[in-house]
């Protein structure tokens, strides 16, 4: 009995320690409707035309087109481990990716407007983009002058375990604890 408390109370706190990092944007392939966290100005709408992984992608069909994704609480720049999306348009990707931080600031990424037309998916991380230091509370997509932008599969990946983890790895500990209290 002593021996499988123990185990458990191991096995806990390894799974805990194992989980893998957590993306944090809700449905970042599209796949369902547009959730609260997104806002949306223009033309902008879910597109099954084209889609890079799955049967749907986000469209922005013009310049004057833009979709925001608010975050329900901020997240450290330190703690985000990738942060990278899919756009496909033949006139060139995106005119601008915007990053709302909680200091009220903004960072504009470029790195996506340099690279050109492309008929096919292309993945652009943004990662060195962020600020340092920061504390990430949007990310606006704005459209392309040109032509319609596809974007699909947004990955923004925290490091940082998310509090289910905590809580299983806290659960772990004490059990170990008071196993051991008991026991000696």
């Amino acid at each position: 009995m002593k021996l499988s408390s123990i185990s458990l109370g191991l096995a806990s706190v390894v799974l805990a320690a194992a989980m893998p990092a957590q993306a944090a944007l809700d449905d970042a392939g599209f796949e369902s409707a547009l959730g609260s966290a997104w806002s949306t100005s223009g033309s902008v709408a879910r597109s099954s035309d084209d889609a890079y992984s799955g049967s749907w992608s986000l469209l922005l069909a013009d310049a004057d087109a833009s979709a925001t994704y608010s975050f329900s609480t901020g997240i450290a720049v330190s703690a985000i481990s990738e942060l990278s999306l899919y756009v496909k348009s033949a006139s060139g990707p995106l005119n601008y990716v915007v990053f709302g931080y909680s200091d009220g600031s903004s960072g504009t990424s470029y790195a996506i407007d340099d690279l050109g037309g492309s008929s096919d998916w292309e993945q652009f991380s943004l990662l060195a983009d962020l600020g340092t230091g920061k504390t990430l509370t949007s990310l606006t997509l704005y459209g392309n002058s040109g032509a319609s932008t596809f974007i699909d599969d947004i990955a923004l990946v925290t490091a940082v375990p998310e509090p289910a983890t905590w809580a299983m790895f806290g659960a772990g500990a004490l059990l170990l604890a008071a196993r051991r209290r008991r026991g000696g």
